[in-house]
């Protein structure tokens, strides 16, 4: 949701900046027109070499330190709302600078961090605003400084990407607008503008809209023809805002915006794949080179090696489905350099495939996470897509900040396809088989979000893969199996089900399980002598309330606890293996922090009646995503919502809905959504 000031808070809020700037000595160093600026601040070095800026953005990178994931009190997450002021004239005071690199990040001027927000975007090299604050200094976690300015159109940039020049906007005004759609791969919008002016953008599922900041004069209006892919009409606003209606509800792919060399504003669209065979792909198999990532139990199968060997499945299923991939190589380049890496690649989306880890070994299941909100659709339908794929639960499409997903240029997600720390999870990534389905399952989330983009209707893509595959490997020994040659120890045989021998030893394959209520899950053991008979086991739970565990060892999950299973040789009590079942509702995890806030994507949507979609949600500690939430609508003929926050719309009106914590239902934010 995009918060423009009103009047009254602008003018209390530039007396109080002004304050802050005549206390900072900013608006006695260089006002606009002077024609021998000196540095606003001492220690501003305006002409520090900054090539290969993106790399210190994204310094950390992926679960790197370079971003900071603290905890609230340092400087609390936007809440949903970032202050994007318009700012229709200079402020006073306020010293005139150019972008001197291409792409800067922007930040919300109400925050401190080095958080990414997903509702600010890139700057273009040449770009000319006005710094109308002194160096903002914040320190990461990782000891890393950063250094800030807050420019007059209300946005934080970084110092050093900064340059003093002589004269800033004013009174600008764009002359002329025209689209190219002719090339399928873009759809491209070039503005005649005077000035480089700054600009700030806003994404709907139904619009594109552009705020220019020193902005008095824009063309007419239009209805497009129908040779443009993306677009239906473009509408001029109070001289200054420009949005761009969308043929196809969720039809946005990514954009360039850049100023070419005569000075005229250039945003590069991506135009959606009309099929499978049309896109472009880049796949990033996380970590590689000297970095494993997580290791798991075996040394053989590190997180790297998981990931490798998924992508080069995905690869190649997305080829045979006639797509153009390029899977990228990540050996001898760190995580913070991918992103930039894909840019080259120019793809319609970046999958990044990884594994997950948890201090608990009870958590399981699967994650996909995005940062802009057009991802979010790749996203759901990957983390649901792939839960099916390997048999466990979906622990949903989540926002958040990975370096290789904050390109606005294409969709693009971090999937996690598994734990690595539950063993049941962990087996399955090192299977084959699982590594084929999990590839097919992203493949068809991908064309589910081709055809969502093409046609404006929602589809996840999903197609039946069959029953998953019971585990198999070098490290199941099944005692069922069929004996291989003769066994050289001693074998007691004796009375009872057969003439097999008696059992000596028993161990059971794996310390913890971790079964859904009302599921089940087989106990697999490994018995000596080898010839020796499963039916000669007896199996006992430690609390039955909580899970059942039948003559064959198959475990049923009856409600959320932990017991202790009991394998027990029948002839002799004292040949026994226990291990440990966690019986967890669906998408529990018990490595959770208590909800300290919550706060929506959005605070105000439009659909129509009959859509539907799902409403994401942020929190503050991170460590709290997993906490139970409750869902409630204001009025369910309207709007209605299930447990997961997937809304329908029913009936038209207004309804308004609210995720709360389960825990403290004081803590809850709401969503207005009109139907019409």
């Amino acid at each position: 949701m995009i918060c423009f000031w009103n009047r009254k808070f602008y003018a209390a809020a530039c007396a109080v900046l002004l304050s802050v700037l005549l206390t900072l000595g900013v608006a006695a160093s260089a006002l606009p027109g002077e024609s021998n600026p000196q540095p606003v601040h001492e220690d501003w070095d305006w002409d520090m070499d900054i090539d290969g800026f993106f790399d210190d953005w994204f310094e950390g990178g992926l679960y790197g330190d370079g971003w900071d994931d603290s905890a609230p009190g340092e400087d609390e997450a936007e809440e949903g709302q970032p202050d994007i002021l318009y700012s229709r004239t200079p402020p006073s005071g306020g010293v005139p600078v150019r972008i001197r690199n291409d792409q800067v990040p922007t930040f919300p001027a109400s925050t401190n961090t080095n958080i990414p927000s997903p509702n600010h975007y890139p700057l273009p090299k040449d770009t000319i605003d006005y710094v109308v604050s002194g160096d903002i200094e914040y320190t990461s976690p990782s000891g890393a400084v950063f250094k800030y300015r807050i420019l007059g159109s209300g946005l934080r940039v970084e110092t050093r990407h900064l340059r003093q020049i002589e004269k800033g906007p004013r009174n600008n005004a764009i002359t002329s607008m025209s689209f190219n759609s002719s090339n399928d791969r873009y759809t491209y919008l070039m503005l005649k503008t005077e000035q480089r002016v700054p600009f700030s953008v806003t994404y709907r599922d139904t619009a594109f809209q552009i705020q220019f900041h020193y902005t008095t004069s824009a063309p007419n209006s239009a209805n497009l023809s129908n040779n443009n892919r993306l677009f239906t009409k473009a509408v001029w606003e109070d001289q200054s805002k420009l949005t761009l209606t969308f043929a196809n509800k969720h039809g946005f792919m990514g954009y360039r915006a850049y100023y070419d060399r005569t000075g005229n504003l250039i945003f590069r669209f991506n135009n959606p794949p009309k099929s499978i065979k049309d896109a472009v792909i880049a796949i990033d198999p996380g970590h590689g080179g000297k970095d494993p990532g997580a290791l798991g139990t075996d040394r053989n199968w590190p997180e790297r090696t998981i990931n490798l060997a998924i992508a080069k499945k995905l690869e190649a299923e997305l080829k045979k489905r006639g797509a153009k991939v390029t899977l990228m190589n990540n050996a001898g380049y760190e995580r913070e350099q991918r992103a930039v890496r894909a840019r080259k690649i120019e793809p319609h989306m970046l999958i990044s495939i990884h594994a997950n880890t948890a201090p608990s070994r009870s958590a399981a299941g699967t994650e996909t996470y995005f940062h802009h909100p057009y991802s979010s659709r790749l996203a759901v339908n990957s983390s649901a897509n792939v839960a099916r794929a390997m048999a466990t639960n979906n622990r949903r499409a989540r926002q958040s900040h990975f370096g290789v997903t904050l390109l606005p240029e294409f969709l693009s997600v971090l999937v996690e396809v598994g734990f690595m720390t539950n063993q049941t999870e962990y087996r399955k990534l090192r299977d084959s088989r699982y590594h084929d389905r999990v590839a097919a399952a992203i493949a068809n989330s991908i064309e589910g979000a081709i055809r969502t983009a093409n046609t404006g209707e929602v589809s996840s893509g999903n197609r039946d893969l069959g029953p998953a595959p019971r585990l198999s490997g070098s490290d199941d020994v099944e005692s069922t199996r069929p004996p291989q040659g003769n066994d050289t120890g001693q074998e007691e045989t004796g009375p009872g089900t057969s003439d097999s021998p008696r059992i000596t030893s028993i161990s059971i394959e794996e310390d913890y399980y971790t079964v859904m209520v009302g599921e089940r899950q087989e106990i697999r053991t490994t018995l000596r002598p080898s010839r020796a008979s499963r039916s000669d086991i007896t199996w006992s739970s430690s609390n039955d309330r909580v899970a059942t565990v039948d003559s064959n060892g198959r475990v049923r999950g009856i409600r959320e606890g932990t017991v202790t299973i009991t394998a027990r040789s029948r002839h002799d009590s004292s040949v026994r293996a226990t291990c440990e079942v966690d019986v967890v509702r669906e998408g529990y995890s018990d490595d959770t922090d208590p909800i300290e806030q919550i706060f929506f994507e959005y605070h105000t949507l439009e659909y129509s009646r009959g859509d539907e979609d799902q409403l994401f949600y942020g929190v503050e500690p991170r460590d709290a995503q997993d906490a139970a939430v409750v869902w409630t609508s204001s009025n369910s003929n309207i709007v209605s919502v299930d447990r997961n926050g997937n809304v329908r719309m029913r009936n038209r009106g207004t309804a308004t809905i609210r995720v709360a914590s389960a825990a403290d239902s004081r803590i809850y934010d709401e969503c207005t959504i009109t139907v019409h």
